[in-house]
């Protein structure tokens, strides 16, 4: 596969298995701990929010030795998507929580992928989790 950089990208089944869970631990914790659209009318308070799930889902991996903590690109990646389809959605749609899951199942869903933007959205996210593990060992069989 290529990034949009039309760079060569290998993707390990591990790895992309360990992302979805890390993309739907994020899922439940927000949805877990959101309150209401009141609760969190301002940007800074859905921030703070977002910001606390993501720590909190960060430091559960890092019990288990993966640090996604220091990857800032993907705590905007995510951010940014929830932000606009979650916390501040542009339409009246109601969105669940299964919904969302279905979403991320199908993006991680490698073997069965077949939608090119599923796939382009699998590639960027792979890309971007990967810079947490920049020069380390971890899952390095293909």
């Amino acid at each position: 596969m290529k990034n949009n950089n039309n760079q060569k990208i290998i993707i390990i089944k591990d790895r992309v298995d360990l992302y979805e869970d890390f993309t739907i631990n994020l899922l439940y914790c927000i949805y877990h701990y959101y309150l209401d659209k009141n609760s969190l009318s301002n940007d800074d308070d859905i921030y703070n929010h977002y910001s606390f799930c993501f720590n909190k889902v960060c430091d559960d991996f890092l019990e288990e030795e993966i640090d996604f903590k220091n990857n800032i690109e993907i705590k905007e990646y995510f951010y940014k998507y929830y932000y606009n389809q979650f916390y501040k959605p542009n339409n009246n749609l109601n969105v669940t929580m299964a919904d969302f899951e279905d979403f991320w199942r199908n993006v991680f869903a490698i073997e069965k992928q077949r939608k090119r933007n599923l796939i382009n959205v699998l590639v960027d996210l792979y890309g971007t989790f990967d810079k947490s593990f920049i020069n380390k060992n971890i899952f390095q069989t293909v």
